[in-house]
């Protein structure tokens, strides 16, 4: 007579009990929750289920309104007050004026533009930041910013 080992559920051999258990497993987990798959997940601190509804802000920028001699080669930094999705990060949601492009980087909770070619001498550039920015959750930056500097000779 065979011994029946632990794994083996009644008679349906350990590889298929073993498929069956991890079905019922993932059936229970998606029970869980709304269909998202995140709400039976509760990270330290709380805030499990709960929905980013807040619109970021634009906290800082640099260089700061109303500054001047600021170098030409000076890259163009806004601080939101939360990470921001780098794909709304767009020439268009990130604005300077005076025909300024470049390059823009986000990391986190700051979009960097780096200008290309150098912004031009004694010129006051305005920045506009678009309601086109969005944060990870999707939500559009509260209200649109603008702010201006001076360059440097």
């Amino acid at each position: 007579m065979r011994s029946t080992a632990l794994n083996d559920v009644r008679g349906f051999g350990r590889a298929a009990g073993t498929r069956m258990l991890i079905a019922v497993f993932v059936a229970a987990l998606a029970a869980c929750g709304d269909g998202t798959g995140q709400d039976f997940l509760t990270p330290i601190g709380g805030g499990g289920g709960s929905t980013d509804t807040t619109a970021p802000t634009v906290v800082t920028t640099s260089p700061a309104n109303g500054s001047t001699s600021v170098p030409r080669t000076t890259p163009i930094s806004i601080t939101f007050s939360e990470p921001i999705d780098s794909a709304s990060v767009t020439n268009a949601a990130f604005a300077l004026d005076n025909g300024v492009t470049g390059t823009i980087t986000v990391s986190g909770a700051v979009a960097t533009l780096t200008p290309t070619p150098a912004l031009p001498a004694l010129t006051t550039i305005t920045g506009t930041v678009s309601t086109g920015i969005r944060d990870l959750a999707g939500n559009a930056l509260a209200a649109p910013v603008t702010f201006q500097f001076t360059t440097a000779p």
